[in-house]
């Protein structure tokens, strides 16, 4: 499930402080969510134009944008 608003994952995950967050194991991957949804709104890709793309191995793209028949990748570390 990705979340658009980093705030509101924080909330559900029961963070009360910055301190909190960052001591958490989950804090790189509410860092990399803000990242990918920057991404898309600097790029101004519509939600039909953006997927997620895994292979049979496990590898894959944290998010591609399909458009105008051509395909980005971007992978957020």
């Amino acid at each position: 499930m990705f979340f658009c608003d980093t705030g509101v994952l924080h909330n559900l995950l029961g963070y009360v402080d910055m301190e909190e967050l960052e001591e958490s194991p989950n804090a790189p991957l509410s860092w990399k969510g803000f990242a990918m949804e920057s991404t898309i709104q600097r790029i101004r890709a519509g939600a039909s134009e953006c997927f997620h793309w895994t292979v049979n191995t496990g590898q894959g793209i944290d998010l591609m944008v399909v458009r105008n028949g051509y395909r980005w990748g971007f992978e957020f570390k």
